[in-house]
């Protein structure tokens, strides 16, 4: 993984995110559940991604969105710090799928990226959640989701970020004013 930095940065490039990035989130996956994933998120985002790529131990590729190191590194990047995610359109992607059998109590179903190679990147959702991801049709934004889903709001933020670092959905962010 340094090797991928030095040459991605060599190349007078900043990565932007891994296309796959759950796998290299401590946020995701069965490493969110150790006292570690508390420990690497205090770490610089290059150092959590180096020590992630070590605990999975079987990544033999990497795949990245980079932008010319000039560019302004915020104008890419997917951020849920302040309002402007509600404008965001979100996507579910084609190859995620919601599996409702066998759930345990409380689910109402399970996201699963089948294109992920690791077996516990999937997203666990109740019964809100769910009405939440069924509305998402590629043309409402966050904020108008959240307003036809009654009772969303006060999670709508958590649980959007999550679809999106668990690869569940991706977003058009062109509506979002800066």
């Amino acid at each position: 993984m340094p090797e991928l930095f030095d040459f991605v940065e060599g190349s007078g490039l900043r990565l932007t995110r891994f296309y796959w990035q759950a796998a290299y989130l401590s946020q995701c996956g069965q490493i969110a559940k150790t006292p570690h994933a508390e420990r690497l998120t205090t770490l610089p985002e290059r150092e959590q991604f180096i020590e992630m790529e070590l605990w999975r131990g079987r990544m033999k590729h990497h795949t990245f969105v980079a932008h010319h190191s000039d560019s302004d590194p915020d104008a890419f990047k997917v951020c849920f710090d302040d309002e402007r995610y509600l404008h965001y359109v979100p996507f579910r992607l084609p190859w995620t799928t919601c599996v409702q059998e066998s759930l345990p109590p409380g689910a109402a179903g399970v996201l699963v990226n089948t294109a992920h190679q690791f077996l516990d990147l999937f997203l666990m959702i109740d019964a809100k959640q769910k009405q939440i991801y069924d509305a998402i049709d590629g043309r409402r934004t966050i904020g108008q989701i959240v307003d036809a889903v009654e009772g969303s709001a006060l999670h709508a933020r958590d649980f959007f970020q999550r679809l999106w670092r668990y690869d569940q959905v991706v977003f058009d962010t062109s509506r979002a004013s800066t």
